[in-house]
């Protein structure tokens, strides 16, 4: 019903947009929340309603042993940071990159959902970074999820603490180098699979990295990325017969 409302309300509004010389959805500022929130999405980016998108549950993952280790090739960077209203964005120095399977994919930028996006067997997370790469040549994204829990102060993060944008526009650009590297969790381990965007244009066909082992942030810097932006993620959506797979890693025989 909140959802029949939301698209109706929409629709009066678009349909309001008709007589003039513009497109009904030259007016449409898509959002999180409200008149403009997930549920309206597909009125005006068409790929919002189709059937690979992301995030998902995470649940019965396949074990894959034809996946390989995500080969991580990341240098320091500065970062020019900004508030898109929606997204807490840390824009990358070139040169940094990630293989699959010996295919690169440049690291352009990352962000953050407060809460996750994902959920893994329906829990979620307080927070979710998402670290975006593009292959130059075929320009196909890949994405690696990171969950964030409550714990141990997190480094990266509290580089930008008191430099957050706290309004749309704002930027900052940060003359001190970090690592995104530093991100990481110890393990490889990493579930797979094909999805979206998480927000318009939701284009597909999107690699997805999620990584099985957490990494933590403090209360403290938790409260103060709420403050700026909170409750940015996406509903689940149908997994609509997709497989998700799973990375673990193999052990050698001297481990064993």
């Amino acid at each position: 019903m909140k959802k029949n409302y939301f698209i109706l309300v929409l629709f009066l509004i678009l349909l309001s947009c008709n007589n003039s010389d513009n497109s009904p959805c030259d007016n449409y500022k898509w959002s999180f929340h409200g008149d403009t929130g997930p549920d309206t999405w597909s009125i005006c980016y068409s790929q919002c309603d189709g059937k690979m998108q992301s995030p998902i549950d995470i649940s019965n993952p396949i074990e894959d042993e034809k996946l390989n280790a995500i080969d991580f090739n990341y240098s320091p960077s500065q970062i020019l940071l900004e508030n898109t209203g929606n997204y807490l964005v840390f824009n990358y120095m070139e040169g940094s990159y990630i293989l699959l399977d010996s295919i690169q994919y440049d690291l352009v930028q990352f962000h953050t959902h407060m809460k996750s996006d994902h959920t893994v067997d329906s829990k979620s997370f307080p927070m979710e970074i998402h670290l975006v790469h593009q292959n130059e040549e075929t320009e196909e994204l890949a994405v690696v999820a990171l969950f964030v829990e409550v714990g141990e102060p997190n480094p990266v993060l509290e580089t930008f603490i008191n430099d957050l944008p706290k309004s749309e526009g704002g930027t900052f650009h940060s003359e001190t180098e970090i690592n995104a590297i530093d991100l990481l969790p110890e393990s490889p381990n990493y579930y797979f699979y094909n999805g979206s965007l998480t927000s318009p244009p939701c284009t597909e066909g999107v690699l997805w990295n999620v990584m099985l082992e957490t990494i933590q942030a403090s209360q403290d810097q938790m409260d103060k990325y709420y403050e700026i932006l909170k409750n940015n993620e996406r509903p689940v959506q149908p997994i609509n017969g997709r497989k998700v797979y799973l990375y673990k890693e193999r052990q050698s025989l001297a481990q064993r």
